[in-house]
């Protein structure tokens, strides 16, 4: 019986694959069919020819010379960064708000409702042109940046110190690290040498107002905050909600239990509450992280060079490649999704 439902199993996987290939093999053939008359045939050499064009935010030099191929890279990694900051303070918002309404006073549970309220119910567009025109289009200009510890923040964007490791810097680390692991009964010693060993080799470069500009220091643009607190902010309703429904499917029981043991507040929520709502809120939390980075290509609509704006905006209109440009990013925004959901699967 059990070779008879491994057979079933097998053999609609293979039609399935079967139907999926040929699915994508008659695409193909149509795409040809379609543009035979424009001699525009299938190619992904474009990818290395130079991009003429340049990114105001990018997290590697990016020059006008580059290949297509770092500028759709750069684009990439813009969106990884932006979402995977989003996921983090989104977490940690929503973390908060959802566990108001376990606390003993009702102020508390009624700043939960108005917070859900607020940024569940407008549209996330709506959200990003808030912050974006409402909030950060409002800051001064660079001369008059607003200072606040060794900080700079304006119309462009966030300035902050740079931290810079010397080459005798990594040295050290490998040293210590590897004293770290021969001396297993010094350990605590090495990480106290450690810390003073990075923290007397680390330079830093503090920012500073030039005329009408802020030199030095790490830069985040206006473009980048504005999307980053959008998708954060909007996406912690959801997840508010999901930690609150998570924990309410908890059986009275534990509550009792944790409370007959003496335990605060903060202990018996993460050593008995929490564990045992986590795999219920698990696969609803791996939706709203998808979710977030699907809506990370809504950084287009205020010039943030994100993913789909690079090559959906300016790659296409560069190179005419529309379904060779398209695939790639239909691929990536898959391969990724996929990636998340492999990452917080049920059985981790």
């Amino acid at each position: 019986m059990r070779h008879l439902d491994l057979l079933k199993k097998v053999i609609l996987e293979v039609i399935v694959f079967l139907f999926l290939l040929l699915s994508v093999l008659w695409f193909i053939h149509n795409y040809y069919v379609n543009t035979s008359h424009i001699y525009q045939p299938l190619d992904f050499t474009f990818l290395f020819e130079p991009s003429q064009f340049f990114i105001n935010q990018a997290w590697y030099p990016i020059k006008a010379d580059d290949s297509m191929m770092m500028i759709f890279l750069s684009g990439l990694l813009n969106t990884l960064v932006v979402s995977v900051a989003a996921i983090i303070l989104s977490s940690l918002i929503g973390l908060v708000i959802g566990l108001l309404p376990f606390l003993q006073h009702n102020s508390f549970k009624s700043m939960n409702m108005k917070f859900v309220s607020l940024f569940r119910n407008v549209p996330l567009y709506i959200q990003l042109l808030t912050w974006y025109f409402g909030i950060f289009y409002q800051l001064p200009k660079p001369e008059h940046s607003l200072h606040f510890l060794h900080c700079f923040l304006n119309i462009k964007g966030l300035y902050f110190p740079s931290v810079f490791f010397t080459t005798m810097t990594y040295v050290l680390i490998v040293l210590l690290f590897i004293m770290f692991q021969v001396f297993k009964k010094h350990r605590l010693l090495i990480c106290f040498l450690g810390f003073f060993v990075c923290a007397f080799s680390l330079r830093f470069s503090f920012p500073t107002v030039d005329q009408n500009q802020v030199i030095h220091g790490y830069y985040l643009s206006t473009e980048f905050l504005s999307l980053w607190l959008a998708l954060s902010f909007y996406s912690s309703a959801y997840i508010a909600e999901i930690i609150k429904g998570a924990i309410r499917s908890v059986p009275k029981g534990q509550f009792e239990g944790a409370k007959s043991l003496g335990l605060s507040f903060t202990q018996q929520y993460q050593y008995i509450i929490l564990p045992q709502a986590l795999p219920i809120m698990r696969p609803v939390l791996t939706n709203q992280y998808i979710n977030i980075f699907k809506n990370s290509s809504l950084g287009a609509l205020i010039g943030y060079p994100e993913l789909l704006g690079i090559t959906a905006g300016t790659m296409i209109n560069q190179t005419s490649r529309n379904l060779e440009v398209m695939m790639i990013t239909l691929c990536i925004y898959f391969g990724i999704c996929q990636i998340i959901t492999f990452l917080f699967r049920q059985d981790q």
